[in-house]
């Protein structure tokens, strides 16, 4: 018998819980485990998309605005949804 400790959402701050879903700079849609979205229900996901080596867009989405994804079918049940474009102004890096 393996142990596994019960799913608890990634981060919690002043009463929310939120779940981290990030999203490689080459995919344009995010995808969220449909059992996971209804048995681990938190306040939102936080969306990170990664730009370059030192910027991440992070996109917040609430709980019930996932259920209005797209539901398909892989390996498993999930929702799916395009990801917001990237902002329009540039992102100056400093070293």
């Amino acid at each position: 018998m393996t142990y596994r400790p019960e799913p608890a959402a990634d981060l919690e701050f002043e009463g929310l819980s939120f779940d981290v879903k990030s999203v490689s700079q080459s995919r344009t849609s995010v995808c969220i485990n449909a059992r996971a979205h209804h048995t681990r229900p938190v306040s939102a996901y936080l969306l990170a998309r990664i730009t370059s080596e030192r910027v991440i867009d992070v996109y917040a989405v609430g709980h019930a605005a996932v259920d209005k994804w797209t539901l398909r079918q892989g390996f498993s049940p999930y929702y799916s949804a395009s990801m917001p474009p990237a902002p329009p102004f540039p992102v100056y890096e400093e070293d």
